[in-house]
């Protein structure tokens, strides 16, 4: 959910700022924000949906063999993720 949140964040506030720089379509201002939304909703928007999202809920749903390694490295791999979004590992 917090990754959600900033990724709708980041595609819906820039849409106000065009709206209010709308009269001043010619200015650098009206162009980078304009280039900033289109790049958020190609990366963040349209690849995470529809090639990351799909792919990463198979990974979670693997059920590794016992005795395999597989357990530990996607409990690594968890970990790490835990650690990158900022939550406490013990």
């Amino acid at each position: 959910m917090y990754n959600l949140g900033w990724s709708l964040g980041m595609f819906l506030l820039p849409i106000p700022a065009l709206a209010l720089l709308w009269d001043d379509r010619a200015s650098t201002s009206f162009a980078l924000t304009a280039i900033g939304l289109g790049i958020v909703f190609v990366g963040v928007i349209i690849v995470s949906n529809v090639w990351k999202t799909p792919h990463y809920k198979v990974m979670l749903a693997w059920d590794p063999a016992p005795g395999s390694q597989a357990g530990d490295v996607r409990r690594r791999s968890l970990r790490m993720q835990a650690l990158l979004r900022g939550d406490r590992v013990r």
